[in-house]
């Protein structure tokens, strides 16, 4: 009885032994190396690219390398101030006539205006009447624009100095004008009418007289 249960242990401790055993062979690594049966790697190395740098080709300006582009900024430029220069020129300009206007004139033109202011009592107003009518008529349309200076020359030295005189002498050298022209118009009548045209001829030399005194009344002033 007790060499059969000795037997027993014997042979648990002997399976014992063998399961020890297999297990630490089944969880020992396998160290043996197994072949590599993959290809090598190529080792021929593939011959180097050269990358050859990026070139940046310049637009073609007809051969210069001017850039034309802030050319073009810079004159537009120029040509938006030219613009602006010549708007604020055309604004003054009106105050510059004004101003211009305004200044007094010098003492010359008054000696040349009351000049033609002469001329026009002592030689024209006298060749006109005595000039046969058609004669009169051709003469006064090629002189009546310097008579007509006259009166516009002296209303605009009355906005600078001695206003009622020259006023006076601008309204004496019209209605001298008027006078004449009227004289003129009878004389010019297919049938004149000989007592209108002498009433025109008195009305002309009283405005002759007029016309005389006022300049011989200025030429002082004037000439001071």
């Amino acid at each position: 009885m007790t060499s059969a249960f000795t037997r027993l242990i014997a042979g648990a401790t002997v399976a014992c032994g063998s399961l020890i055993v297999a297990g630490t062979v089944a969880a020992t690594p396998d160290t043996t190396a197994t072949p590599d049966t993959t290809a090598p790697p190529n080792t021929t190395a593939a011959p180097a690219t050269t990358t050859a740098p990026a070139t940046t080709t310049a637009p073609d300006n007809g051969g210069s390398g001017i850039d034309w582009g802030p050319i073009a900024i810079v004159a537009a430029l120029a040509i938006i101030l030219i613009a602006i220069l010549a708007a604020l020129a055309s604004r003054r300009r009106p105050s510059e006539v004004a101003a211009t206007a305004a200044a007094p004139r010098s003492n010359n033109y008054e000696i040349e205006l009351l000049g033609t202011a002469q001329w026009f009592h002592d030689q024209l107003s006298l060749e006109l009447q005595a000039a046969p009518p058609a004669q009169a008529q051709q003469r006064w349309t090629v002189d009546r624009s310097r008579v007509d200076g006259i009166v516009i020359g002296a209303q605009q030295q009355a906005a600078r100095s001695n206003p009622e005189a020259w006023s006076r002498l601008g309204q004496s050298v019209s209605l001298l004008s008027g006078a004449l022209d009227t004289s003129i118009q009878l004389r010019n009548q297919q049938e004149p009418d000989a007592t209108l045209v002498a009433e025109s001829v008195q009305v002309v030399n009283r405005r002759r007289a007029e016309l005389q005194s006022l300049i011989s009344a200025m030429g002082p002033i004037v000439r001071d």
